[in-house]
Protein backbone atom coordinates (compact mmCIF):
# COMPACT_ATOMS: atom_id res chain seq x y z
CA UNK A 1 0.00 0.00 0.00
CA UNK A 2 2.94 2.57 0.75
CA UNK A 3 5.69 1.68 -1.72
CA UNK A 4 5.56 2.36 -5.29
CA UNK A 5 6.41 -0.12 -7.80
CA UNK A 6 6.86 0.49 -11.26
CA UNK A 7 5.54 -2.36 -13.76
CA UNK A 8 6.42 -2.30 -17.44
CA UNK A 9 4.97 -3.33 -20.40
CA UNK A 10 7.52 -5.37 -21.86
CA UNK A 11 9.88 -7.95 -20.38
CA UNK A 12 11.39 -5.74 -17.89
CA UNK A 13 11.72 -6.37 -13.82
CA UNK A 14 9.84 -4.49 -11.95
CA UNK A 15 11.22 -1.78 -10.47
CA UNK A 16 10.49 -0.45 -6.66
CA UNK A 17 10.57 2.58 -5.34
CA UNK A 18 12.29 3.02 -2.08
CA UNK A 19 10.70 5.39 0.26
CA UNK A 20 12.71 6.91 3.13
CA UNK A 21 9.54 7.11 4.88
CA UNK A 22 8.56 3.29 4.72
CA UNK A 23 12.18 2.25 4.62
CA UNK A 24 11.52 -0.90 6.49
CA UNK A 25 8.57 -2.12 4.36
CA UNK A 26 10.66 -1.36 1.16
CA UNK A 27 13.41 -3.19 2.65
CA UNK A 28 11.05 -6.30 3.07
CA UNK A 29 9.97 -6.12 -0.23
CA UNK A 30 13.19 -5.50 -1.80
CA UNK A 31 14.14 -9.34 -0.02
CA UNK A 32 11.19 -10.90 0.43
CA UNK A 33 10.92 -10.94 -3.50
CA UNK A 34 14.46 -10.23 -4.48
CA UNK A 35 13.82 -7.17 -6.61
CA UNK A 36 17.26 -6.61 -8.35
CA UNK A 37 16.24 -3.05 -9.80
CA UNK A 38 15.29 -0.19 -7.03
CA UNK A 39 15.08 3.95 -7.24
CA UNK A 40 15.75 6.10 -4.68
CA UNK A 41 14.24 9.34 -5.63
CA UNK A 42 13.66 13.22 -4.70
CA UNK A 43 10.79 11.71 -2.02
CA UNK A 44 13.76 10.17 -0.57
CA UNK A 45 14.83 12.00 2.54
CA UNK A 46 17.68 10.59 4.17
CA UNK A 47 21.59 12.14 3.92
CA UNK A 48 22.81 8.32 3.12
CA UNK A 49 21.69 5.53 1.68
CA UNK A 50 23.52 2.88 3.99
CA UNK A 51 20.29 1.08 3.54
CA UNK A 52 21.83 -0.77 0.87
CA UNK A 53 24.18 -3.30 3.07
CA UNK A 54 20.86 -4.92 3.43
CA UNK A 55 20.36 -5.72 -0.43
CA UNK A 56 23.91 -6.72 -1.98
CA UNK A 57 22.31 -8.38 -4.42
CA UNK A 58 20.55 -4.89 -6.40
CA UNK A 59 21.84 -5.16 -9.85
CA UNK A 60 20.13 -1.89 -11.59
CA UNK A 61 20.29 1.23 -9.37
CA UNK A 62 18.53 4.73 -9.90
CA UNK A 63 19.36 7.78 -7.96
CA UNK A 64 17.75 10.81 -8.31
CA UNK A 65 17.50 14.16 -6.15
CA UNK A 66 19.20 16.36 -4.02
CA UNK A 67 18.69 15.04 -0.87
CA UNK A 68 21.62 12.06 -0.46
CA UNK A 69 24.93 13.51 1.23
CA UNK A 70 26.69 10.65 1.77
CA UNK A 71 27.16 7.43 -0.99
CA UNK A 72 29.33 4.95 1.63
CA UNK A 73 25.90 2.78 0.86
CA UNK A 74 27.07 2.05 -2.81
CA UNK A 75 30.28 0.37 -1.43
CA UNK A 76 27.80 -2.71 -0.37
CA UNK A 77 26.36 -3.12 -3.82
CA UNK A 78 29.23 -6.13 -5.06
CA UNK A 79 26.43 -6.84 -8.08
CA UNK A 80 25.45 -3.47 -9.44
CA UNK A 81 25.66 -3.66 -13.42
CA UNK A 82 23.44 -0.20 -14.03
CA UNK A 83 23.78 2.77 -12.29
CA UNK A 84 21.59 5.89 -13.31
CA UNK A 85 22.62 9.33 -11.34
CA UNK A 86 21.00 12.34 -12.12
CA UNK A 87 19.40 15.88 -10.09
CA UNK A 88 22.60 14.95 -7.43
CA UNK A 89 23.86 17.89 -5.05
CA UNK A 90 26.86 18.50 -7.69
CA UNK A 91 29.13 19.25 -4.49
CA UNK A 92 28.82 15.71 -2.74
CA UNK A 93 31.27 13.54 -2.71
CA UNK A 94 31.15 10.01 -4.58
CA UNK A 95 33.41 7.27 -5.02
CA UNK A 96 32.64 4.80 -8.11
CA UNK A 97 35.99 3.03 -7.63
CA UNK A 98 34.47 0.28 -5.97
CA UNK A 99 32.19 -0.45 -8.39
CA UNK A 100 33.73 -2.92 -10.22
CA UNK A 101 31.17 -4.85 -11.58
CA UNK A 102 29.41 -1.87 -12.97
CA UNK A 103 28.78 -2.34 -16.65
CA UNK A 104 26.48 0.32 -17.52
CA UNK A 105 26.55 4.55 -15.93
CA UNK A 106 24.30 7.00 -17.23
CA UNK A 107 23.29 10.83 -15.95
CA UNK A 108 25.04 13.69 -14.04
CA UNK A 109 28.06 13.03 -12.07
CA UNK A 110 28.63 15.42 -8.67
CA UNK A 111 31.59 17.57 -9.49
CA UNK A 112 33.72 15.53 -6.69
CA UNK A 113 33.00 11.79 -8.32
CA UNK A 114 36.10 9.87 -8.37
CA UNK A 115 37.44 6.45 -9.15
CA UNK A 116 35.55 6.55 -12.80
CA UNK A 117 39.01 5.49 -14.26
CA UNK A 118 39.10 1.89 -12.23
CA UNK A 119 35.49 0.74 -13.75
CA UNK A 120 37.45 -2.03 -15.70
CA UNK A 121 34.20 -3.58 -16.81
CA UNK A 122 32.22 -0.37 -17.79
CA UNK A 123 30.61 -1.05 -21.35
CA UNK A 124 28.37 1.58 -21.43
CA UNK A 125 28.91 5.45 -20.53
CA UNK A 126 25.97 8.16 -21.00
CA UNK A 127 26.94 11.17 -18.79
CA UNK A 128 26.03 14.85 -18.95
CA UNK A 129 28.75 17.64 -18.19
CA UNK A 130 32.02 15.20 -17.35
CA UNK A 131 34.64 17.91 -16.64
CA UNK A 132 38.24 16.02 -16.63
CA UNK A 133 40.55 18.01 -15.59
CA UNK A 134 43.05 17.22 -18.78
CA UNK A 135 39.98 17.99 -20.80
CA UNK A 136 41.10 15.25 -22.80
CA UNK A 137 39.92 11.49 -22.55
CA UNK A 138 42.72 10.27 -20.89
CA UNK A 139 41.29 10.25 -17.59
CA UNK A 140 38.90 7.53 -18.69
CA UNK A 141 41.82 5.58 -19.80
CA UNK A 142 41.56 2.99 -17.68
CA UNK A 143 38.30 1.71 -19.09
CA UNK A 144 39.24 -0.52 -21.63
CA UNK A 145 36.15 -2.54 -22.05
CA UNK A 146 34.09 0.69 -23.17
CA UNK A 147 31.74 0.02 -26.08
CA UNK A 148 29.57 3.04 -26.12
CA UNK A 149 30.28 5.94 -24.74
CA UNK A 150 27.96 9.16 -24.97
CA UNK A 151 28.89 12.60 -23.31
CA UNK A 152 26.62 15.39 -23.04
CA UNK A 153 27.91 18.82 -22.69
CA UNK A 154 31.20 17.81 -21.75
CA UNK A 155 34.53 19.74 -21.30
CA UNK A 156 36.28 18.03 -23.45
CA UNK A 157 39.12 20.32 -25.69
CA UNK A 158 41.00 17.31 -27.15
CA UNK A 159 40.62 13.84 -28.20
CA UNK A 160 43.97 12.71 -26.81
CA UNK A 161 43.37 9.66 -25.08
CA UNK A 162 41.02 8.47 -27.02
CA UNK A 163 43.00 6.39 -28.49
CA UNK A 164 43.10 3.79 -25.78
CA UNK A 165 39.61 2.62 -26.17
CA UNK A 166 40.31 -0.65 -27.92
CA UNK A 167 36.86 -2.12 -28.05
CA UNK A 168 35.25 1.50 -28.25
CA UNK A 169 31.93 0.92 -31.13
CA UNK A 170 29.81 4.13 -30.94
CA UNK A 171 31.10 7.74 -29.41
CA UNK A 172 28.79 10.49 -29.36
CA UNK A 173 29.51 13.98 -28.65
CA UNK A 174 27.06 16.28 -27.97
Amino acid sequence: GNIEIVRYGDETEDTLNVSSEYLSESLELIKGHNYKRISVMGDYNLPDIDFLKECPHIEILNLSGGNIKDFEGLSFLENLKTLSMNHLDKKVKVDLGKLTSLKELYGELPTRATGLSNLKNLKRMQIWDYKPHSKTFAELGEIKNLEVLHLIQAKIESFEGIGQFRALQELNLY
